[in-house]
């Protein structure tokens, strides 16, 4: 049928005309990786800076000479496929989260700029290609490949510095039964029987704080802190035994120790 073949022949005039068009195009248009989406949102990020200079006051007793509760602070965030870095050298401190919004990571650096501490940032983790530097370092200690980063600023008005909502609220925690689990089978990893019989008392917090500080009254074998971190997976995880060496010592956990007591939710007996 002349009409059948005369449409067979325009369509493959069509499929050869539109594969040339495509050999046109440039290669970057394929080749190139778009920057990752925004996995938290500005509100988030700084929801969670505030939670988390409010935590520091509170339970370590920590706060930036120079810390004025109202004041405008410029905030940088470099975000990667696999996380999101946050840098506020005005209080000189930058944090690392996770897709999900936990902390993997937090550091202390001398004043100086948002850019310094980016600068620093990417010099310690690594180059964007993920592929071994001049030194030689192992690009499996790279978290995940940054092959592209996106970098904005914020602005953060630093909040009144007062207690978690959790403690002024004595609200206990969803998964208390699950954290005292926890603290009882780890706890005892650090515990020596020969010290005697003693006591572990935990307070009011959230799954949101960055580590859940936890008291240890360890018999003839003195006191200390253990801290607690929650994992991606949902479980809880010991870090280890801080042995608290009394006021003014570099051991010093007399203010944290003060706090978990004043809000003791729970005890256990040890051993």
């Amino acid at each position: 049928d002349t009409g059948l073949r005369s449409g067979i022949t325009a369509l493959k005039r069509w499929l050869i005309s539109g594969f040339a068009l495509l050999l046109m195009l440039p290669f970057g248009a394929f080749s190139q990786t778009p920057p990752p989406e925004a996995r938290l949102a500005d509100e988030e990020i700084i929801q969670k800076l505030s939670h988390r200079v409010r935590w520091d006051w509170f339970w370590n007793g920590y706060t930036h000479p120079d810390y004025a509760a109202g004041k405008i602070v410029p905030v940088a965030v470099l975000e990667s496929s696999d996380e999101v870095a946050v840098f506020f050298a005005e209080l000189g401190e930058y944090l690392v989260f996770d897709l999900e919004g936990r902390v993997m990571e937090s550091r202390r650096f001398p004043g100086a700029t948002n850019q310094a501490a980016k600068d620093e940032y990417l010099r310690t983790h690594g180059e964007p290609s993920g592929q071994p530097d001049e030194a030689g370092r192992d690009p499996r200690a790279i978290r995940g490949t940054r092959v592209s980063r996106r970098d904005r600023s914020l602005e953060w008005v630093l909040p009144a510095l007062e207690p978690p909502e959790y403690i002024a609220q004595t609200q206990a925690p969803p998964d208390l039964q699950e954290f005292e689990a926890a603290v009882r089978v780890q706890a005892r990893y650090w515990y020596d029987e020969s010290c005697g019989m003693g006591q572990l008392s935990i307070p009011y917090y959230s799954p949101d704080d960055p580590v859940v500080f936890v008291y240890g009254e360890l018999g003839m074998c003195g006191v200390g802190i253990f801290d607690f971190h929650l994992l991606s997976n949902g479980q809880w995880e010991l870090g280890r035994l801080w042995l608290h060496d009394g006021p003014g010592s570099p051991n010093d956990w007399s203010h944290t120790i003060q706090r978990v007591l004043e809000n003791r939710l729970a005890t256990i007996p040890v051993p």
